[in-house]
């Protein structure tokens, strides 16, 4: 079996089938199963928290993880919450605005309205705007994900199962600059063998650069998950 892990790229958001999704086609490729963890608009906290609590090198062969912008994160609360109890951030998500990144349904547009009424939703949003403001600095959020990636890539290599990651959102991606080259865990990971595509080039980008069809929330369809999935089946040598 497959463990893949992201955000809505992942997960595949906008596409009629979700049989399509590049995780199934790569399963289904590589004579498998998978087990698909992403979910829209999660952040690469969700991402790490959600491959350490299913990881099981007796169940996975391999891990995909498409790991997502470093502006979001997530908060246990009370009010605004997936099943696990956790909510999904980001600073346009606690905000007054109706501008997304990410695609915008009904019941999503009627959460947006509940965050801008709610008395205990704005208490919370103005404690966690504050948090965003004089905690998460660029090199915070630099190390955070250089820390996740790390810690992955060790657990995969001490229980030999093969790993393949990338990002998957455009300009929301690791900045490679002596800010996070002068980082102590950056020469510590491997940027060849376990990664997709450079860590600076997310798998979007990538899409543009071959001009395949994006649907209006972004993300890349039927098209793009299959250049997707024979991207990682090439890395995989399959």
């Amino acid at each position: 079996m497959i463990y893949f892990g992201g955000d809505s790229y992942t997960y595949g958001s906008e596409l009629l089938e979700m049989s399509n999704r590049f995780s199934d086609i790569v399963s289904d490729s590589m004579g498998t199963t998978n087990q698909n963890d992403a979910l829209g608009g999660a952040s690469n906290q969700r991402i790490y928290r959600k491959f350490f609590e299913a990881f099981d090198p007796n169940k996975f062969s391999h891990v995909i993880l498409g790991w997502t912008g470093l502006n979001r994160f997530e908060h246990y609360s009370f009010f605004d919450q997936d099943a696990d109890g956790f909510r999904r951030l980001t600073a346009h998500r606690l905000l007054p605005t109706d501008k997304h990144e990410d695609y915008i349904d009904e019941k999503l547009r009627k959460k947006i309205a509940k965050l801008k009424t709610d008395v205990a939703i704005a208490k919370e949003n103005k404690v966690l705007l504050q948090y965003m403001a004089n905690v998460r600095t660029d090199r915070v959020v630099h190390s955070e994900i250089l820390n996740m990636i790390l810690q992955v890539q060790k657990i995969c290599k001490f229980t030999d199962t093969k790993l393949c990651m990338f990002f998957g959102v455009q300009n929301n991606i690791i900045k490679i600059n002596k800010l996070t080259t002068d980082h102590l865990i950056y020469n510590s990971i491997d940027w060849n063998d376990t990664w997709l595509h450079r860590p600076d080039y997310s798998l979007q980008e990538c899409m543009n650069d071959l001009k395949l069809p994006i649907g209006p929330g972004k993300h890349f369809l039927e098209e793009g998950h299959q250049v997707a999935a024979d991207k990682i089946l090439e890395h995989f040598s399959v």
